[in-house]
């Protein structure tokens, strides 16, 4: 029965284009399964850096602004995080954000906590053992997120520039995992809700 059903399956055909039509590799298109491209209809380009590359840290300072202006108008935060920047040297992908703690930590092999910061200032080691001791941090438990993609790089900033807020005094009402919460709902929100769209293709240069 096995040799009989594998006789009925179609028998994929490849045709190797032309010399002239070949193109390099660096820009060739690699899908998950054979397909024709006389069969598509649209081409859509999403923001995960799959098609496209965007201009970094363009792309990242505009979902920081857009979240910031979110937060300040449909969470009444206060205005002064208007005023703030991005910084793309603040954080890596690799990352845990601990949004119960208000911490950003870097974990070696074992899972453990080698380095830290609190909002925008780093930990002394005392204080990380404090926190976190020897034990292996779970980045899937609640309140944890892994920054593994680029669009994580900006939510870690404004999340640390709120987490600092909140410790000078700036900002009342809220603790760590309600902010962490709050940047949460703003990233994925200016990503939603097409202002951002909107102001790229207002600017395709961008």
């Amino acid at each position: 029965m096995k040799n009989v059903i594998s006789a009925l399956l179609p028998i994929p055909r490849f045709v190797e284009p032309r010399e002239e039509v070949k193109l390099p590799h660096a820009r060739k298109l690699f899908p998950l399964r054979n397909l024709h491209f006389r069969d598509i209809k649209a081409l859509g380009f999403d923001m995960d850096y799959t098609l496209s590359h965007y201009r970094s840290p363009e792309i990242d300072e505009l979902a920081y602004r857009h979240s910031a202006r979110l937060l300040v108008r449909e969470r009444d935060y206060p205005e002064w995080l208007l005023d703030t920047h991005f910084d793309p040297a603040f954080a890596i992908r690799g990352l845990v954000l601990d949004g119960v703690r208000g911490n950003l930590l870097k974990l070696d092999s074992a899972r453990q906590v080698v380095r830290a910061c609190h909002g925008r200032r780093p930990m002394s080691r005392e204080k990380i053992d404090l926190a976190y001791g020897r034990r292996r941090v779970v980045a899937s438990g609640a309140g944890f997120r892994s920054v593994d993609t680029l669009f994580e790089i900006p939510e870690c900033h404004l999340y640390a520039t709120l987490v600092d807020g909140m410790d000078e005094g700036r900002i009342s009402g809220r603790d760590c995992f309600q902010i962490f919460q709050d940047v949460r709902w703003a990233i994925d929100s200016a990503h939603r809700n097409g202002e951002m769209k909107a102001e790229v293709l207002a600017n395709p240069e961008f």
